[in-house]
């Protein structure tokens, strides 16, 4: 079941087309529309259950198997949006706004870890958090490990973003001010 987990939606159907094409003699086999799908929405669900930190309990997945076909399609239609708008500079004066759009901003981005990209920012839960009542989207958020090669490449977008929306602001100036006097 693992081999299912992080398969795109476009990718099965194209596997499992050409697989169709192909003479029996060579390992082809014909999959109707039906067992594509399944087998979609099959990996949609491993790759969330994933992604969420909780068990492959496929008991779950038999018991509501169309809802996540229908999940597995939507998936595919969302992963096409856009992002939100790319937040302004850094003023001083809007520090709590500008903090939140960049959340909200990077809330947007789907990272290579599958998770939004604002996990490599997120603030600890509260104590006494129920994970079973987080939503899926918070749940991959706190999911996404903070160490690792993916951890490393979304870290660095991250950093470049901020480091965009710095340059040329109070905060590039206060932080240049600082490192003088740290050198003296």
């Amino acid at each position: 079941m693992s081999d299912l987990i992080n398969w795109k939606y476009k990718d099965i159907r194209s596997l499992l087309g050409n697989l169709s094409n192909r003479p029996s003699t060579r390992g082809g086999q014909q999959f109707g529309d039906r067992k594509i799908k399944e087998l979609q929405a099959l990996s949609w669900f491993l790759t969330d259950r994933s992604r969420r930190g909780l068990s492959f309990d496929l008991d779950l997945y038999r018991q509501e198997a169309n809802q996540y076909i229908f999940f597995a399609e939507i998936d595919l239609k969302i992963d096409k949006d856009e992002t939100a708008d790319k937040p302004d500079k850094f003023k001083y004066s809007s520090w709590n706004k500008w903090e939140e759009s960049v959340y909200i901003y990077l809330d947007s981005i789907v990272s290579k870890s599958g998770a939004p990209l604002s996990y490599v920012i997120r603030k600890d839960l509260e104590e006494g958090t129920e994970w079973d009542k987080l939503d899926g989207r918070t749940q991959q958020i706190y999911t996404a490990p903070l160490e690792g090669f993916t951890f490393n490449i979304d870290s660095k977008r991250v950093l470049t973003l901020l480091k965009e929306l710095c340059v040329d602001t109070e905060a590039e100036r206060g932080s240049r001010r600082r490192h003088r006097v740290e050198q003296a």
